[in-house]
């Protein structure tokens, strides 16, 4: 993995993902369950948590036990309070770098929450039950990069994440965002994603050549999309209005390989084609057609329909964070993947 590349992680079952976010957070909800609710066994009250879903798949044989598991995992871990946080099993010692204003009497499972401030066990449910519905396994994985462990990359990368007393800064904010209960999506922090081919044709150059040829167009391979909150209301919105809500049905490639954050070089040109059919059909949706969250459609998006004059309907309603329409970029992107013969990710920035 790029090391300058931060890790992003969620649940998913097969093409949809459940967001999380940071990797340091959710290996310190696992542990905290560990020491808090295990008397620091791993496994021992919860094995399908703690084992299977830990070391990224919990298969479907199991999910009705799975799902006992953690409904007694969220009664159990409101008892605590954020004074009972643990950051590292294997170092109880180790603190967080970037969360150093922690509320110590707020309730503990109210700290493990994503960006739009659902908890990491009511996400894991909702997972859960979508598995048995689908019947496929639940996973853990890491944005961009599917195929790798987010146990061994996080374990890689911790020394950035925690640290003891004397290393952390203390004013160091947390970026940590807790729902308000509106009906519009919160507007709190949510990382941004782009998409990447390699464009050095597999040729391995070092830093003195990147910044010598800095310029040089032909070697950016990295785009800049939206916050990742957006980009699932782009995926949610084509589910909803062109799929009738059964996701990938329609648009196979761009709904199950491209959301998943990996499409092989393969099915490039399928999802050009797709493309096109989808950029074509959203142009006859006006604005207040756009479904921001695939799973809680009543969600409406933060600024609510407070929109531009020039938003006109659902294909120029997706903008990227430079201003630039996204289906443009991934046009942009796609082609040049086709051309060049390599594989499209979704990283994040």
């Amino acid at each position: 993995m790029k090391g300058d590349i931060e890790m992003f992680m969620w649940f998913k079952v097969r093409s949809y993902g459940y967001e999380l976010g940071r990797p340091d957070v959710l290996y310190s909800w696992f542990s905290t369950i560990c020491v808090r609710l295990e008397d620091g066994v791993w496994g021992s009250r919860y094995p399908l948590v703690m084992n299977s879903l830990f070391y990224g798949m919990l298969d479907t044989a199991h999910i009705d036990e799975a799902l006992r598991e953690v409904e007694s995992i969220k009664a159990e871990l409101k008892r605590f309070s954020c004074r009972d946080i643990v950051w590292d099993i294997d170092d109880l010692s180790l603190k967080s770098k970037a969360f150093s204003d922690i509320d110590p009497d707020s309730c503990l499972s109210d700290f493990y929450v994503n960006a739009d401030g659902d908890t990491y066990v009511d996400l894991l449910i909702a997972a859960l039950e979508w598995s048995k519905e689908i019947d496929e396994d639940v996973t853990i994985a890491i944005l961009g990069f599917p195929e790798l462990c987010w146990v061994d990359e996080y374990k890689s990368k911790k020394a950035e994440y925690l640290g003891t007393d004397s290393d952390i800064d203390s004013s160091i904010n947390s970026d940590h965002v807790v729902s308000s209960g509106s009906s519009r999506a919160p507007s709190g922090f949510s990382p941004k994603v782009g998409l990447e081919i390699d464009t050095t044709g597999g040729v391995e150059y070092d830093d003195a050549y990147y910044d010598a040829h800095v310029d040089d167009e032909s070697l950016c391979g990295l785009y800049e999309l939206c916050e990742t909150n957006f980009l699932v209301c782009f995926f949610s919105t084509i589910c909803v209005r062109l799929e009738n809500g059964v996701w990938g049905s329609k648009y196979p490639y761009v709904m199950n390989e491209l959301y998943q954050g990996l499409l092989p070089k393969e099915h490039v040109v399928g999802v050009i084609d797709e493309f096109k059919d989808i950029a074509d059909r959203l142009k006859g949706f006006s604005p207040d057609k756009v479904v921001w969250d695939y799973e809680n459609q009543s969600l409406l998006p933060p600024w609510g329909n407070d929109i531009s004059d020039d938003v006109t309907n659902l294909y120029n309603y997706f903008i990227t964070s430079d201003g630039e329409y996204m289906f443009e970029v991934f046009e942009e992107v796609l082609h040049r993947a086709s051309e060049l013969n390599v594989d499209v990710k979704i990283v994040k920035m």
